[in-house]
């Protein structure tokens, strides 16, 4: 039977082999009447028993109400039993202290620890009238690092109450200013495990504070069981509790997410071994999904894809130009995240022992820089740096190659001509002064429509006078550039006028 009370927005159901006189819903309540002596009355979710009570001495009557309902667990609700009624509830936290109060007084036995199972069960003999009992998991402030490690040797390790918490508050904690860890983590099989730097002096090698770089989310440093501290030697395997964070090739780091996740390994010792932070490290995540959270969200460095700009065939780069031109570009990288800054450096040597060219940081979002005054046909070595908009720096990128060769020099067709003021149909000689151009071919275009000339130095005939565009066009093995200059041509001078006089 499914328990349709209004306000409840969980699915529960009255158990199989539930007894009772009578039951009623109103409004937002669900009484039960006359639960017999030494028989059930279960009320369950889909998968556990959010309430089971059994009178062992008088029947009993109880009430609960939506209000006090919540993701399947029971927090509040009122018996009338005169004897004892043994109950089993249903709660939140995993290996939780949970404290019973009857109308406000705390019961015998209480706190009562719910275990793996997490289900609380305990007797309360009634006095004949209504009483309201409550369930309180213990007091724990949050933490902004939470959830279970797992350790073959050791088990779980619980890093905050109460959800995996024992009955006193405790939990880890990083510092939102210097990434420093504090607190407490719990293991059932190793106790205590500190990560107050108070408790880590005298680590075994290396920075012994615990720590979580705030930028990359990288952790290092140590934590340590503090069961093992002054225990002699030989009861502890000659291990003093260590617990290292980082090492040579495993670690924890910080995958962002909402929220954020702790992956990797730690390592304890023979015994304890390998602490694992995230199922997804030993893939079975589909059968223990057991993950350590935190609310930290690292800003891992952005990075950029690196090229050097091919403008060997552009002529309108490379002809006339008195430096090797050169664009340097890359593409930044960083998930939600902009570029704010660049600085580039080239050099001749790989050492960047004197950069030839070095801007210092440059605040831009441009994605590409042309290094001006770089020589022609010389080798030089390039790196960059991108900074993001919290100012975290890639670090000096190297491109792949890490070098590249400036093009050679371009032709640079020049030439004059004789006389400088040519008639019509006289001979004009024109000299060729192209530069860098030690084996070149020409092309004259003398814009007269007469026939072109590849001769180095041509002599032209101008058949009529006007102004003409006289173009050169030099050709190397690397390009072709060309020159235009204006030539005018004037009217030849008239013949003198002459008469023929009979001597005397």
């Amino acid at each position: 039977m499914i328990l349709d009370i209004v306000g409840l927005s969980e699915t529960l159901y009255i158990g199989s082999g539930s007894t009772a006189n009578s039951l009623s819903i109103s409004g937002s309540s669900f009484s039960v009447s006359g639960v017999p002596k030494n028989e059930n009355f279960i009320i369950k979710s889909a998968s556990s028993t959010v309430l089971n009570i059994v009178p062992t001495v008088n029947a009993a009557n109880f009430n609960i109400s939506s209000t006090n309902i919540l993701e399947k667990y029971l927090s509040q609700f009122k018996v009338t039993s005169t004897g004892n009624v043994n109950y089993i509830m249903n709660v939140a936290g995993k290996n939780a202290d949970y404290h019973i109060k009857v109308n406000g007084v705390e019961i015998a036995g209480s706190p009562i620890n719910s275990g793996a199972t997490q289900q609380i069960a305990f007797s309360y003999s009634g006095n004949g009238t209504e009483q309201t009992f409550i369930s309180t998991p213990p007091t724990c402030q949050n933490h902004n690092i939470w959830g279970e490690a797992w350790s073959d040797g050791a088990g779980w390790i619980r890093f905050r109450c109460p959800t995996v918490g024992s009955g006193v508050d405790y939990g880890v904690d990083y510092n939102q200013t210097t990434g420093a860890l504090s607190g407490y983590a719990w293991s059932d099989g190793l106790g205590w495990i500190s990560f107050n730097s108070s408790d880590l002096t005298g680590c075994p090698s290396g920075t012994c504070t615990a720590t979580v770089d705030l930028q990359n989310g990288v952790f290092s440093g140590w934590a340590r069981t503090l069961s093992a501290v002054g225990q002699p030697l030989e009861k502890t395997g000659g291990w003093q509790g260590w617990i290292s964070l980082k090492g040579s090739n495993y670690g924890l780091g910080v995958l962002g997410g909402s929220p954020s996740q702790v992956t990797g390994y730690t390592w304890a010792n023979s015994e304890v071994g390998w602490v694992s932070f995230n199922c997804s490290n030993t893939g079975v995540c589909g059968t223990s999904n057991y993950k350590v959270y935190t609310t930290l969200v690292p800003n891992i460095p952005p990075t950029a894809t690196l090229s050097v700009r091919n403008t060997s065939g552009s002529s309108a780069l490379n002809c006339f130009a008195g430096s090797a031109p050169v664009f340097l570009d890359w593409t930044f990288i960083d998930a939600g995240d902009t570029q704010s800054a660049y600085q580039i450096q080239v050099d001749n040597n790989s050492n960047f022992s004197s950069p030839e060219v070095n801007p210092g940081k440059v605040t831009s979002t441009s994605n590409s820089y042309a290094p001006s005054g770089l020589p022609f046909a010389t080798t030089y070595y390039w790196r960059l740096q991108v900074w993001d908009s919290q100012n975290v720096s890639s670090g000096w990128l190297v491109p792949s190659p890490t070098s590249f060769v400036t093009n050679p020099r371009w032709p640079d067709p020049s030439f004059t001509w004789s006389p400088i003021d040519p008639l019509a149909e006289q001979d004009v000689q024109f000299t060729n002064s192209t530069s860098y151009c030690a084996s070149c071919n020409y092309l004259w275009n003398f814009g007269d429509g007469t026939a072109t000339s590849s001769t180095t130095s041509p002599i032209h005939e101008f058949a009529l006078p006007n102004s003409y565009s006289v173009n050169l066009t030099a050709t190397s093995a690397v390009g072709a550039c060309s020159k235009s200059n204006v030539v005018p041509v004037d009217d030849p001078l008239p013949l003198p006028v002459w008469q023929e006089v009979v001597p005397f």
